[in-house]
């Protein structure tokens, strides 16, 4: 339990950067926008 909460800030911190970044690609800089 203590490793779940350190592991889960941990996944969504670089997941959601990646995320950002290829939506930034897809919309061509309209997720900025978004």
């Amino acid at each position: 339990v203590k490793g779940a909460p350190l592991f889960r800030e941990t996944n969504p911190q670089p997941r959601k950067h990646t995320l950002w970044q290829a939506a930034n690609d897809f919309t061509g800089g309209q997720a900025v926008t978004y």
